[in-house]
């Protein structure tokens, strides 16, 4: 599990992202039963009902941004993410607390 924590950190990172392991690791948490299940732990930023669920439960309700603001973010982040064809669903969500300026923390 260490090893691949840190795969997403280091993806982070490549992406030009400096990590926050506090934020970090409040995101992992509630995500950890989902890490080993393949279909759960991407993104499928081209599946738009999945858009709509990470833009809902995590956009709306954990970080509180709603209507355009939450749909720009979504679209920025899978922008961000374009050439990753698996998308982990970590580096996803840290990357739309940075895109929009809130924490999980």
């Amino acid at each position: 599990m260490e090893e691949k924590l840190q795969g997403y950190k280091d993806m982070l990172s490549d992406l030009g992202c400096s990590v926050d392991n506090e934020m970090f690791d409040a995101i992992v948490k509630p995500l950890k039963g989902i890490l080993g299940n393949p279909d759960a732990c991407f993104v499928a930023a081209t599946d738009e009902s999945e858009m709509a669920t990470v833009r809902k439960n995590f956009v709306e309700k954990k970080l509180g941004v709603t209507g355009d603001a939450a749909e720009a973010a979504v679209a920025a982040v899978a922008a961000q993410m374009k050439g990753i064809n698996k998308k982990p669903r970590v580096v996803f969500y840290y990357l739309l607390c940075k895109e929009t300026g809130k924490s999980v923390v």
